[in-house]
């Protein structure tokens, strides 16, 4: 009786500490796919694949219509691609990261070839961890009350739904923070594996390394940490080369890797592309010059928010949430060259500390941005159910 009255003891206070972000990412999750839904079946004809994305056949009949199909789009079937048929130099698939489509891999072979089904199982429970984990880091830093609405920023945010959809943002996200937590703790080794993670996740996940050294430099100083503590954190960390070793291995070339990104965008210098976007401001063409005024709008509230960040957050948060934007900001998209900014709104959501800042800002009118926020992510969702492009 006491071993079990201890059990459901321990289980209740497992869940006292996470129903919050539960509630939040079901509540989300819900809503979100109710919004999906409803626009693809109040559509005039089922939505039909954007240019060469169609790796994947569309479903067409029951739920899975429904509760699936709207979040199969874009570079979901890149990685739907990845996952059931590998690598291909020519084709443009070596521009993303093995991490999340070798997951997904993993997962769809147990339902027996359900890609898709696998990819939307990976990205939420991965989505599920980002909130709880964003939750008590939080929490922990400034209590309760802004740790819950660091959530309800975060699960709001205009591009806050693509942790659900497939793609690679979720898992990405999780990782920093299992990094990012583990690091003040002295936990180098699950740093340096979640650090490897990042690595093979996503581009910018090369820079995380940047303010894991720099907490673990400043415990050294402090004499938290010792010499055995870089060798620990540098050899799990180590990890995230696999992908290149794969590259070297498989095509006899490591850079290989870098034509495969190039076919979706090159690097510039620092702020080129805003020069570039704030050029298009001029185009002839109405699209062209919305879509721009949308890109400038999330990329100038990026950089405010960071900046609003740095004298009230913990100094290994901002310094992430500076590197984690500079490769967004540095490279220009190719396949659009008139929107040079594309997908600036979306990757600014692994930012983290933006949604800290935003719980912390004592707004006069509160409901004003977070209405705004609610409309302008469900008209997000609402287009992206439609092969509409929204980041």
């Amino acid at each position: 009786m006491e071993s079990n009255w201890r059990g459901a003891a321990f289980w209740a206070r497992v869940w006292a500490s996470v129903k919050y972000p539960v509630r939040v990412f079901l509540g989300a999750r819900v809503a979100l796919s109710l919004v999906a839904a409803v626009s693809i079946a109040t559509a005039s004809a089922p939505p039909n694949p954007g240019g060469n994305f169609g790796f994947q056949p569309p479903l067409r009949d029951g739920l899975a219509y429904y509760l699936l199909e709207p979040w199969s789009r874009w570079d979901t079937q890149w990685y739907l691609k990845i996952a059931a048929q590998g690598y291909a130099v020519d084709d443009g698939s070596l521009g993303f990261y093995p991490a999340y489509p070798l997951l997904v891999r993993a997962v769809g072979t147990l339902l027996g070839g359900q890609w898709l089904l696998a990819a939307l199982i990976v990205s939420n429970l991965a989505a599920l961890g980002c909130y709880v984990l964003l939750y008590r880091m939080v929490a922990r830093e400034f209590g309760e009350g802004t740790a819950r609405d660091a959530l309800v920023w975060l699960a709001i945010f205009p591009t806050g739904f693509f942790l659900f959809a497939g793609y690679t943002e979720a898992l990405f996200l999780l990782a920093v923070l299992l990094a990012l937590q583990s690091a003040p703790d002295g936990h180098w080794a699950r740093a340096g594996l979640a650090n490897a993670v990042a690595m093979l996740t996503r581009a910018p996940g090369v820079m995380l390394v940047i303010p894991l050294l720099f907490e673990l430099v400043m415990q050294f100083r402090q004499g938290k940490a010792r010499v055995r503590h870089f060798l620990i954190f540098g050899a799990t960390s180590s990890v995230g080369m696999a992908f290149w070793v794969y590259l070297f291995v498989m095509f006899g070339d490591a850079n290989v890797w870098a034509r495969g990104f190039s076919f979706w965008r090159i690097t510039g210098l620092p702020g080129q592309n805003i020069v570039m976007a704030a050029q298009m401001l001029f185009s002839d063409s109405l699209v062209v010059v919305v879509s721009n005024m949308f890109d400038l709008s999330f990329a100038f509230l990026f950089l405010i928010l960071i900046g609003a960040g740095v004298r009230t957050l913990p100094p290994i948060w901002t310094i992430y949430s500076i590197v984690v934007m500079l490769p967004p900001f540095m490279t220009v998209q190719v396949l659009v060259p008139e929107v040079p900014l594309t997908s600036i709104s979306r990757y600014g959501v692994v930012a983290f500390p933006i949604f800290v800042t935003l719980a912390r800002t004592r707004w006069r009118w509160r409901a004003l941005p977070i209405a705004l926020c609610v409309v302008v992510q469900a008209w997000f969702v609402w287009s992206f159910a439609r092969w509409g492009w929204v980041s």
